[in-house]
């Protein structure tokens, strides 16, 4: 059978022949180009058709045909297989910009283009990683998601964002994540240094039994309780305080207007008195509500904000069981109940959330051994440089403004600690840039929440509720691409941020694997059978 690239070779030959000799016969043609004439007559038909369009001309050039194919696979693997769109839809888009004489598009071949593609991926993900690839420790993370009946596994890497489980389960036992986790992990010689998660039993039991590691409290969710408990508290009351002022205003204008009794209309204002001085209470704790939030967000870092001290685990322990204090005071003076017991699962929750301090002090001690620094270079490294670059890394990543002057803060604190160290003026410029790369390497492997994951299940939701689902193919395809084509600002992949080594681009390596695309072909028209002219048929 004819492919698509040997019949455009084979068209470029003929006109080519026409152009340089012109008035040939169709049989001096096909003498000429050494095929039969029932192809030449073939091929000069395709020809006439392809160039319906002023810009037909271009595809017909080796140059165009290439960035046609480009274009349409680029198409397929952004709106396709990113974006959830259906073939149908690719195929009316594609008609409307006049290739379909030069390609087949119609949705059966789309759709078997974009099941290569995918399959492809996988290939893709398995060739990279069977590369001689270095160890690495990493700061893990893992829940699920649910696609109707099915249960999707989803665990990756918090400080590179690298996928290294996303796939359907029949349940989220420990035995299953176990089962998962070590088949992905083992080949890469991944360690997971700790394991940060929503606290549900078979995670915190795949850290502990199974990754032994330390199994850490998400803050993420920690606070989300919170605000399930007191936030929400202070949105009910608020709700119905302001239907009360409204009511009343409302109550004492008639009252005005219909000249009420002055007794009647006072006793009446003394009640929007009383809500109004309600609302300003409610406005107030709400205030101090968010206040005591921010501050259990600021209480959980490796320095103190507001000195950039070095912080222990025991002391932010201290700090937060304060600060739960403060909002179960909070609570009760605004008379919102704890029914689900939230003040004290946070407070259970304390040692597991403060177990990063203790995991990444650790790490960062132990990544200065074997460097040869003495010991005034390593404590002014330790509590002298590494507060400016942690404080720095916390203000760019955080998105609230408030935050973020917390951090500056924070940030200039240190800088002037800093700049008064001895260190700083003592290193040479060469030892200086290459301490600010350590502390800046060390500075990501800081992680107290696990939003990354829930970000990745929050985009999983979103395609399956938005598009048709998800197969089994389409998944492994969006985990290659959030592996080694999905770029922060920097440019990196996660592959690339977790092995510390750059790959081949996976769209280009994909255009170089997918071979010839289909052949244009004519649909037959649908005939439908008029009912008023039928004709008899003899038995």
């Amino acid at each position: 059978m004819e492919t698509l690239s040997v019949v455009r070779q084979r068209d470029q030959c003929i006109l080519k022949r026409i152009k340089e000799v012109g008035g040939e016969s169709i049989r001096e043609l096909a003498n000429a180009i050494g095929v039969s004439i029932g192809k030449v007559q073939r091929g000069l038909k395709a020809i006439t058709r392809r160039n319906r369009y002023p810009e037909s001309s271009f595809w017909e050039t080796p140059e165009g045909y290439e960035w046609l194919v480009r274009m349409i696979l680029a198409v397929l693997y952004e709106f396709g297989i990113k974006g959830g769109q259906g073939a149908d839809r690719i195929s009316s888009f594609l008609k409307r910009i006049h290739v379909e004489e030069q390609v087949g598009v119609s949705p059966t071949s789309l759709s078997k283009l974009l099941h290569e593609m995918e399959s492809l991926m996988s290939e893709y993900q398995k060739l990279q990683e069977s590369q001689d690839l270095n160890p690495q420790e990493v700061v893990g993370s893992g829940d699920e998601t649910f696609d109707g009946d099915r249960i999707l596994l989803v665990m990756l890497d918090l400080i590179s964002g690298y996928i290294f489980v996303e796939e359907e389960a029949e349940d989220r036992s420990y035995e299953t994540w176990m089962e998962r986790v070590k088949a992905r992990l083992d080949p890469l010689k991944i360690q997971v240094r700790h394991f940060i998660s929503d606290r549900g039993k078979s995670l915190i039991k795949l850290a502990l039994s199974g990754l032994k590691c330390a199994a850490g409290a998400d803050l993420f969710h920690a606070q989300y309780d919170l605000s399930k408990w007191v936030g929400f508290g202070f949105f009910r009351k608020t709700e119905q305080t302001n239907k009360q002022v409204k009511k009343a205003q409302e109550v004492v204008e008639i009252l005005t207007l219909q000249a009420a009794p002055e007794a009647e209309v006072l006793e009446k204002k003394r009640l929007l008195d009383q809500a109004l001085s309600e609302q300003r209470k409610l406005e107030e704790g709400k205030q101090r509500y968010h206040q005591l939030q921010q501050e259990v967000s600021v209480s959980l870092h490796a320095f103190v904000a507001k000195t950039s001290v070095a912080q222990t685990s025991p002391q932010a322990q201290e700090r937060l069981e304060e600060l739960n204090g403060h909002l179960s005071q909070l609570a009760q003076t605004h008379e919102i109940s704890d029914s689900k017991g939230i003040s004290k699962k946070f407070s259970k929750q304390i040692s597991d959330l403060c177990s990063i301090l203790d995991v990444w002090w650790l790490w960062t001690k132990e990544s200065l051994e074997g460097k040869g620094l003495d010991e005034k270079t390593r404590e002014g490294l330790l509590y002298g440089l590494l507060p400016v670059v942690y404080w720095d890394h916390q203000r760019q990543k955080t998105q609230n403004p408030s935050m973020r002057d917390v951090y500056y803060n924070a940030w200039t604190t240190a800088m002037s600690h800093w700049q008064n160290h001895p260190l700083s003026q003592a290193l040479a410029p060469q030892d200086q840039l290459e301490h600010l790369s350590w502390a800046d390497w060390i500075c990501s492997k800081f992680h107290r929440a696990s939003s990354a994951v829930e970000g990745r299940n929050g985009d999983l939701s979103q395609m399956i509720h938005n598009g048709r689902g998800l197969s089994s193919t389409r998944l492994k395809a969006l985990t290659v691409i959030s592996n080694f084509d999905s770029r922060r600002d920097d440019g990196t992949t996660a592959a690339e941020r977790l092995f510390g080594r750059s790959f081949p681009d996976l769209f280009t390596w994909l255009v170089e694997q997918m071979g010839d695309l289909p052949l244009p072909r004519k649909s037959q028209k649908r005939v439908f059978p008029n009912p008023l002219n039928s004709q008899s048929v003899s038995a």
